[in-house]
């Protein structure tokens, strides 16, 4: 088995579009729960309730960075030692 390298091209663009995905669904959560709950008068008023729930969603972006990081960089290693272990000759003795 081949061994994967943490800051693969891959490695990275996975991290950074998990991060983005739950941005982008935080913010469309809250647009779509201030929509229901508050009345928009004028178009001012929509563009900072989207402004505000992209400043949410790349906050929260910010926030599961490190946890995204730290969930695929185990799941590598956890890989990487299955590696090893397939890769390692057995030991026979006779």
């Amino acid at each position: 088995m081949k061994k994967i390298q943490k800051e693969s091209d891959g490695i990275v663009t996975l991290k950074f579009v998990t991060r983005h995905v739950v941005g982008y669904s935080v913010s469309a959560v809250i647009v779509t729960f201030l929509h229901q709950n508050t009345q928009t008068f004028s178009t001012t008023d929509k563009a900072k309730l989207y402004i505000g729930a992209g400043a949410i969603g790349a906050i929260l972006a910010d926030a599961c960075r490190d946890r995204v990081n730290k969930n695929v960089d185990g799941v590598i290693d956890g890989y990487n030692k299955i590696a090893d272990i397939m890769n390692t000759p057995l030991v026979t003795t006779e």
